[in-house]
């Protein structure tokens, strides 16, 4: 399982990388391997584009970030899997890692804002309190027109205090049209 092969790295990783590979299984994106891209894309019969716009059957050597997948786990899981077996080699690591985690994050951008941001100010971020991710949020009337849709996904939202953050990557935000996606993005926020 997912869970088990984390354990196993967290013999090699830092925390933080490790906590950045946790995000890629909770998470909707993954982190490819050139060789590795064929494979998800039999398994989910889609041909993947590179993120620099390529097509992935092209023999770059570059990593291939895939988006839109269905998590792998869960931080909920992974804890318990780590709870069941607390003497093991790397559950402890695994367990203190989770904290720099999040289930839902989208994209690698969104994971390391993530884990340097939210991380606690004994990790050395601000303190800044933990933000619901991508979690659907309905758009009033006016906003809709904005938006092109009655919801969004921000990157990060605190309800409490109505704040919402996005995470501006090239990928997606750069070029004619994602700035102009972005610039009424904004607006409709």
């Amino acid at each position: 399982p997912p869970e088990m092969a984390l354990m196993q790295m967290a013999r090699t990783l830092s925390r933080p990388k490790l906590a950045l590979l946790v995000d890629q299984v909770v998470g909707s994106y993954r982190i490819l391997r050139p060789e590795a891209v064929p494979f998800y894309e039999r398994l989910s019969n889609v041909g993947f584009e590179r993120a620099d716009g390529s097509s992935s059957n092209v023999g770059a050597f570059a990593p291939t970030t895939v988006y839109g997948l269905p998590p792998l786990s869960s931080i909920e899981t992974i804890r318990s899997y780590v709870a069941a077996m607390p003497s093991a080699w790397g559950s402890r690591l695994l367990g203190r890692s989770l904290s720099l985690a999040a289930d839902g994050l989208a994209s690698p951008l969104e994971a390391q804002v993530y884990a340097l941001a939210f991380c606690g100010r004994v990790n050395g971020s601000e303190g800044i309190p933990k933000p619901l991710v991508n979690s659907r949020l309905e758009v009033s009337g006016p906003a809709r027109r904005l938006f092109g849709s009655s919801w969004i996904k921000p990157d990060y939202f605190w309800p409490d205090a109505g704040v919402a953050v996005e995470a501006t990557g090239f990928l997606w935000h750069g070029g004619r049209q994602g700035t102009a996606d972005t610039s009424r993005r904004m607006k409709g926020y």
